[in-house]
């Protein structure tokens, strides 16, 4: 649709604007040479007089030739290379085309060391499935630029993903200490300090306070508001998240919204999506009112929060990535709850938090700021996928062993877990092991599962490592797991439910180790 808008608009007035917005829409559906087609017709027509006044077109208009013939760009000098590839790769990465990027990118790297071009591939790879390359070129960014908070921040999390949890939390520590003003680098590093056993709670509880005060201090709050105080009006609660989107945190959070009472509660949705989704679409139809709060500052996100007269804000998940709990500084709601975070969220300004007995005992109430609020039973509403999977009949009547499955990621793995796991599988013998992880197609990820559980006493024949796969796919493979063994000290949660779901018993380790 846009690329006919754009035609259109070339067709009545051509300007080197539009041929910029046309080509960029023609490497968004990655047709490339079209797209140079198209600039050398508007020279050719004189359309524009020059592309001096163009990013993308005559950037491409330049490499292109070079790039389709052979892929030979030694006649450009390499300074005027970098300088043309640039646009092009920035494009085609922009508009989710990682193949056509990474060849981009990757030809820069022919002629220039460009750290960030490095850490542009390191995020190609990673969501590519290739963990190994991803790591690569990110150690490559942070060589380069030994200083750069970012670069530190996307080797740490990359190394989470690897399962080198103490070198991934040590490299965000390294991050944080570079920009200390980086909310979100802080946030992910409070996060990640969670799939490390034997932490300190009362430090963690210390480091989130920090947070709140670094970062959300108590004098950006807003003066009381003069609010409706009509007793019979419906109760006005606002939902804060990036996370309303086909995500874990998703699919536990549409239950809350179709299970209120419509009689006495209205519900607002302030969704910081970076990219939406059909199921972004469906959580838009289930708020009686939904606001797309990505581009808006969190600033402005409060005074629309506060002109909507909400009455009780709701911080969905947390320090996830994404979040936008400095909103919640400016206290645009008379009262504020976390629910879905996986401890306090460090800010005073934040009133309760909604949890259950076995997440939060009542004695662990002194590491929260928030007033714990206790629900009945779980505190988590699952609603699985549209698309249902039909549980099957336990594989060990056809296999004639037992066979566990973990399906959590990497970084919720350790070495005391691999070797509680070793002990399981040495226990019963000729039972296998079916894990699936991000990255686990990876032939490093899975040399370093069968090399750990080898250690704990376990044949690499019995263990079976694959990545990630559709959400039908992925639910189909809990048919071939008998019972499903839960990490720890970072246990799962859509993974187990989603286990559960399928008929599939789930080990848990609960409580201090």
């Amino acid at each position: 649709k846009a690329l006919a808008w754009f035609e259109r608009a070339w067709s009545i007035g051509p300007s080197a604007n539009v041929l910029d917005r046309l080509v960029f829409a023609l490497v968004a559906l990655g047709r490339l040479e079209q797209a140079y087609d198209r600039v050398a017709a508007a020279l050719t027509e004189q359309a524009v007089a020059d592309l001096e006044a163009t990013q993308l077109a005559g950037a491409l208009h330049l490499v292109w030739p070079y790039w389709h013939q052979g892929s030979d760009l030694s006649g450009l000098a390499p300074d005027r290379l970098a300088k043309a590839m640039l646009p092009v790769a920035d494009g085609l990465f922009q508009a989710n085309q990682g193949g056509l990027a990474q060849e981009a990118y990757e030809k820069i790297l022919l002629y220039e060391a460009s750290a960030f071009v490095h850490a542009r591939l390191g995020h190609i790879h990673r969501f590519g499935g290739s963990f190994s390359k991803a790591l690569g070129h990110l150690q490559a960014a942070v060589e380069l630029e030994p200083d750069n908070a970012t670069y530190q921040g996307l080797l740490g999390n990359m190394l989470l993903m690897t399962g080198e949890i103490e070198q991934g939390l040590g490299q965000l520590r390294a991050a944080v200490g570079h920009d200390p003003g980086n909310a979100e680098l802080h946030s992910s590093y409070l996060f990640s300090s969670h799939y490390l056993p034997d932490q300190d709670r009362l430090a963690q509880f210390d480091e989130r306070r920090h947070w709140g005060q670094r970062h959300a201090a108590r004098s950006l709050m807003f003066k009381t508001p003069n609010r409706d105080l009509d007793p019979w009006r419906r109760l006005r609660i606002g939902y804060l998240g990036a996370d309303f989107r086909q995500h874990s945190v998703g699919y536990t959070f549409a239950g809350v919204l179709t299970g209120r009472n419509r009689d006495e509660v209205e519900v607002y949705g302030y969704g910081s999506v970076a990219q939406a989704d059909a199921m972004t679409e469906q959580f838009r139809q289930l708020f009686d009112v939904y606001h797309d709060v990505y581009s808006l500052d969190d600033l402005a996100v409060a005074h629309l929060i506060e002109r909507d007269q909400v009455d009780i804000l709701v911080a969905v998940a947390g320090h996830s990535f994404g979040h936008r709990l400095k909103v919640l500084a400016y206290k645009p709601a008379p009262i504020q709850v976390d629910y879905g975070a996986i401890n306090t969220l460090g800010l005073e300004q934040v009133d309760y938090r909604i949890t259950d007995c076995q997440l939060d005992p009542p004695e662990s109430q002194p590491f929260f700021l928030e007033k714990l609020v206790y629900l009945p039973t779980g505190y988590v509403c699952y609603c699985p996928p549209g698309e249902i999977s039909v549980p099957g009949t336990s594989p060990v009547e056809n296999n004639g062993f037992v066979t566990f499955g973990c399906f959590n990621g990497a970084q919720k793995t350790n070495p005391r877990i691999m070797e509680l796991w070793g002990r399981i599988l040495r226990a019963v013998p000729q039972s296998r092991l079916l894990i699936k992880c991000p990255g686990g197609d990876d032939a490093a990820i899975r040399t370093r599962f069968t090399d750990a559980l080898g250690q704990a006493g376990v044949e690499s024949g019995r263990v079976t490592v694959c990545g990630l796969l559709a959400q039908n796919q992925h639910l189909e493979l809990y048919n071939k797991v008998d019972i499903a063994l839960d990490t720890y000290p970072f246990n799962g949660c859509v993974t187990t439910l989603e286990g559960l779901w399928m008929g599939v018993p789930v080990i848990s380790l609960v409580g201090p180790m």
